[in-house]
């Protein structure tokens, strides 16, 4: 009896079908940011040594690439090939964008179409992307490595056309912090718009982000002002106020304790 199972299975393998084998091309991540960037005079035409890709989270404007002029929203990701001059319009108010640069071996096919340059249109990736920075400027290499992988397996999703499902209500949550920085932020609000009692909202956000809404937000906000900062000719207090500080010094000593200097040094450093 025995001898009969042992040859059943033997006849199973035989007949299994053979799937082909994968081969996964490899990717450098150099570098993965979040950028706050506002409305200036004069952009300066740049261009880079790998592949820049970018995903919108919040605000318009128009990125302009080589001879072509694109206009973006929350929600678009493109990307742009090694070398290509390009700077970015940003509309009325400050565009948010997350900013991934990564390079491929010559010899491997790119996991992206390159004859397209929109990869997507009204995509909500932000918790995606947000993991993504959390693991890649961790520190610990296993864990950057892991964001490689991940980015890489992100480009493969996308390139097959398969959505591509994020957690929901961290999603609506990122969605509303991002259309406006510098908002004077409640959570009763924030708990109303998505539809979330504010500590189901608190527990989740936390569980997801590793800090709260609130937080969140405030790290948003000292992005915002280190941008304003650089880019235009406002006073410290009038960034103070604009994104929600009714006293310059308390937004001083938050900004330092974000940034390790204060804003002043900061911007005196970052214009030379």
């Amino acid at each position: 009896m025995r001898m009969r199972q042992d040859k059943t299975e033997k006849n199973d393998t035989k007949t299994a079908p053979k799937l082909p084998a994968v081969y996964i091309p490899s990717l450098i991540m150099h570098q993965a940011f979040l950028r706050i960037t506002v409305p200036e005079k004069n952009p300066s035409l740049h261009s880079h040594d790998n592949f820049e890709f970018h995903y919108f989270a919040g605000g318009t404007g128009c990125f302009f690439i080589e001879h072509e002029k694109i206009p973006v929203k929350q929600g678009d990701f493109i990307f742009l090939r090694p070398g290509e001059m390009h700077h970015l319009v940003t509309g009325s108010a400050a565009v948010t964008h997350y900013i991934i640069h990564v390079s491929f071996p010559e010899s491997e096919v790119l996991p992206i179409d390159m004859h397209k340059r929109i990869c997507g249109r009204g995509m909500h990736f932000r918790y995606f992307f947000e993991r993504l920075l959390e693991k890649f400027s961790s520190g610990n290499h296993q864990l950057s490595k892991s964001a490689a992988c991940d980015f890489l397996s992100f480009l493969y999703e996308l390139s097959s056309g398969r959505k591509r499902l994020e957690e929901e209500v961290i999603e609506n949550a990122l969605d509303y912090l991002h259309a406006d920085p510098a908002r004077r932020l409640r959570l009763d609000e924030l708990s109303a718009e998505i539809r979330l009692e504010k500590f189901s909202l608190i527990r989740k956000f936390k569980l997801a982000m590793g800090v709260t809404p609130m937080q969140y937000a405030l790290s948003l906000k000292l992005q915002f002002a280190s941008e304003l900062l650089i880019k235009t000719d406002h006073s410290i207090g009038a960034i103070a106020r604009e994104i929600g500080y009714d006293e310059e010094s308390s937004f001083s000593r938050a900004f330092k304790k974000k940034f390790g200097k204060y804003p002043k040094l900061w911007k005196t450093q970052k214009r030379e």
